[in-house]
């Protein structure tokens, strides 16, 4: 039987953001992934997600002006598909040799 190494790096997403969490996933490629590791999974949304437990001050019937910053502050840092989050993300695929596989919201 074939066994293939993975990874997974639970990181979640944070008020950091997207430029600190990028870097936070490449520095994983130093200290946890090694190069025979080819599938990388990020089970949350690192990057352009928003942080848990933020309901954007939204509850049923409900809207608060501070939730509408909260939206425009995670709505700001999505993330571009053809941007740089995602060519530093397939230059770490290229020199880790691993896919990743990560979850990134789409704000339309």
């Amino acid at each position: 039987m074939n066994k293939t190494p993975v990874a997974a790096l639970p990181i979640g997403s944070s008020p950091e953001w997207k430029v600190a969490k990028l870097s936070h996933i490449i520095d994983f490629k130093n200290k946890k992934i090694n190069n025979r590791t080819r599938l990388v999974a990020m089970p949350e949304a690192p990057l352009g997600g928003y942080p848990k437990g933020n309901f954007f001050g939204n509850y049923m019937g409900y809207r608060q002006s501070k939730g509408r910053q909260e939206f425009a502050n995670c709505y700001n840092n999505a993330v571009d598909l053809k941007g740089p989050e995602v060519k530093a993300l397939a230059a770490l695929s290229r020199r880790t040799k691993a896919s990743h596989d990560i979850k990134i919201p789409i704000f339309s």
